[in-house]
């Protein structure tokens, strides 16, 4: 699993959850969820705790699946696929949100 991996990674690097936790602004309490699979994580936050880790985001989704049996990973990566899917819809709603405020502008003259 993925939070597998970032909790090897982080011991790892001799990180404490609490600086984890800290550079990612949230509290040690919901880092310790994201540690367990209690929370699906955002690209976003995938991103950060890569960075925070010194690694790629890919390698903690390839180290995930590399760890996992084949079923485990089938089903993370549909899962990461899902996540990505929600993650584009939403931002495609952004996007129409704005085309709209602009054709808004256009016809008022603007």
């Amino acid at each position: 699993m993925i939070a597998d991996t970032i909790r090897k990674l982080r011991l790892e690097r001799n990180l404490t959850q609490e600086y984890v936790a800290l550079e990612l602004g949230i509290s040690q309490n919901a880092y310790c969820k994201i540690e367990n699979g209690q929370v699906q994580l955002t690209i976003a936050r995938l991103q950060k705790i890569a960075a925070i880790l010194d690694t790629p985001p890919a390698a903690l989704l390839n180290e995930a699946a590399a760890q996992s049996p084949p079923d485990s990973a089938q089903q993370e990566l549909k899962a990461a696929i899902a996540l990505l899917q929600d993650e584009l819809q939403c931002k495609q709603k952004v996007v129409n949100e704005l085309l709209e405020i602009i054709k808004g502008m256009r016809g008022s003259g603007r």
